[in-house]
């Protein structure tokens, strides 16, 4: 017996009329895990690519990317955005030549910010943390006690004009509220 995807699965027809890749694909009882997945999907990711390289931006990284999104690091070009300083050199002794990690924060217009810093590097925030929806979601002593850092943030599009580098196909922002001045150092372009 298999098991079909059960929700906005394409028809028979858009099967047939538009190339889809890793729509039964997979058989029961296949073991499958992100490493088998990321071997799996490379060669196809490879061949509808070309030659050209898929560009990411990861604003937050702090230990890189999460698992889920490391089979694209073969076919792409890695921008890391991380403004604690030994998390951003760990990133680059761990991952060399393969990204370029850039320690620093983004905001919507850059300039001296206020960065709250918590007792963990994945924490930190352009925003002071104390909402009751975050205590929710994590223990008080995952933020607390905060420390404030003054630094100078940098406007994403900013950065990748300076590095040259034209376009971004793929942003995973994990900055604890702050994703949309992310999205607003972009520009309007």
């Amino acid at each position: 017996t298999e098991m079909t995807i059960s929700t906005a699965k394409p028809s028979s027809e858009e099967l047939q009329s538009v190339p889809h890749h890793f729509i039964n694909s997979l058989h029961l009882p296949a073991k499958v895990s992100a490493e088998i997945f990321a071997d799996y999907t490379r060669p196809v990711l490879e061949k509808l690519l070309g030659h050209q390289r898929l560009i990411i931006a990861d604003a937050g990284a702090a230990y890189g990317l999460p698992a889920h999104l490391q089979m694209l690091a073969s076919v792409s070009l890695l921008c890391l955005f991380e403004p604690h300083a030994q998390r951003a050199e760990e990133l680059r002794r761990l991952l060399g030549a393969e990204a370029r990690v850039f320690q620093t924060a983004l905001s919507r217009q850059g300039g001296e910010r206020t960065l709250y810093v918590t007792n963990v590097p994945t924490g930190a925030s352009l925003l002071r943390p104390g909402s009751d929806a975050a205590f929710e979601l994590a223990e008080h002593a995952y933020f607390f006690p905060v420390q404030e850092e003054r630094i100078h943030t940098r406007r994403l599009e900013d950065v990748l004009v300076e590095d040259g580098i034209a376009r971004l196909d793929f942003l995973k922002a994990d900055v604890q509220g702050a994703e949309l001045e992310i999205l607003q150092g972009l520009g309007a372009s």
